[in-house]
């Protein structure tokens, strides 16, 4: 009906005490089944030494992913530092994908949006693993993904003015 945790005073080991309950052994080569009814009931809970718990790299602080030398934590370091880029750089990318014109449909661009999401996505994926394997060298990161992002909304604003967004001049139409 209860348990508690137990410390045994003299070993220190540890032990996790179920009061009142029933036990069910099964033996397979009778195929027989047993019931006991206990009144307590200790099992022992092993010892980890720090050494065998291995800890997730998601659940490490992102200091200790940054002094690491294990590549695998440089390439969750990284995703750490650049994936909240993804954000605005999607907006930036959405400014062009939502302009149309009068003669345009309302959803015109929709499908082409959910392809470079799609695009974009998978190879902040693909890039973070590179580096994870050691595929791709550690300095570049996922850093090149969101570079390519912009560089697709800058070209997309661009068709949208009609003209050079760095230089403020209209290209000669003829």
């Amino acid at each position: 009906s209860t348990a508690h945790y137990q410390t045994d005073l003299k070993t220190g080991e540890q032990y996790l005490v179920f009061v009142d309950g029933q036990r069910t052994v099964f033996d397979a080569q009778n195929a027989q089944t047993q019931v006991i009814d206990f009144g307590n009931h200790g099992v022992r809970i092993p010892e980890q030494s720090a050494s065998s718990i291995r800890q997730s790299r998601r659940a490490k602080s992102t200091a200790t992913l940054m002094k690491s030398d294990n590549v695998r934590d440089h390439a969750e370091f990284l995703w750490r530092v650049f994936i909240p880029l993804a954000a605005p750089a999607l907006a930036f990318l959405a400014m062009p994908l939502a302009h149309t014109t009068p003669r345009q449909g309302r959803y015109g661009k929709l499908a082409l949006g959910i392809l470079i999401y799609i695009g974009y996505t998978n190879l902040l994926v693909l890039s973070r693993k590179w580096v994870a394997n050691g595929a791709w060298p550690e300095w570049t990161g996922v850093w090149w993904v969101h570079i390519l992002l912009l560089v697709l909304a800058y070209f997309f604003l661009q068709r949208m003015y009609g003209r050079s967004l760095w230089f403020g001049h209209k290209p000669a139409r003829t």
